[in-house]
C-alpha cells in the first residue's frame, strides 16, 4: 500500500484552492495517509539550542536534547516513510510564504517533489 506525506500550509484553513487541490490529490491515490497542517500546528523554529543539540554525539546527548530533537525525529521518520509527498502550498502575491526568524510572513522558493518506491 502507498504511504502518502500530505503537507499543507495555507493560512486559511477554510476555502483555501491549495488545499482543496492537494486534497482531491490525495483521495485519487488513495492509500495510508500522514497529514501535517503547518498553518493549524505551526513548527517551531530551529535555534542554537537546537542546531547543538544535533551536532551532540547521540550517546552523550542530555534528557533536555533529547526533548529539543524528539519533534525533528518524528518530522524525518514521516519523510522517510512516506513513498510520495503531497505539499498544498498557496501563493500570495505571486509566492509562496514563508518564515524568517521573526515569525512573520517572507517570500520563498517553492519545491514540490515526489518520490515512488
Amino acid at each position: 500500500m502507498i504511504h502518502i506525506l500530505h503537507i499543507d500550509s495555507s493560512a486559511n484553513l477554510t476555502t483555501s484552492t491549495s488545499r482543496a487541490a492537494s486534497a482531491k490529490l490525495v483521495a485519487e491515490i488513495g492509500g495510508l495517509v500522514t497529514y501535517r497542517d503547518l498553518a493549524a500546528a505551526p513548527l517551531p523554529q530551529i535555534d542554537g539550542a537546537w542546531a547543538d543539540a544535533r551536532l551532540t554525539d547521540p550517546a552523550t546527548r542530555s534528557d533536555a536534547d533529547k526533548a529539543r530533537l524528539a519533534l525533528s525525529d518524528v518530522l524525518v521518520a514521516e519523510l522517510q516513510a512516506a513513498d510520495t509527498i503531497i505539499i498544498g502550498a498557496p501563493f500570495y502575491n505571486f509566492a509562496s510564504p514563508g518564515m524568517d526568524g521573526s515569525g512573520r510572513a517572507a517570500p520563498c522558493d517553492v519545491s514540490v517533489f515526489a518520490r515512488r518506491s
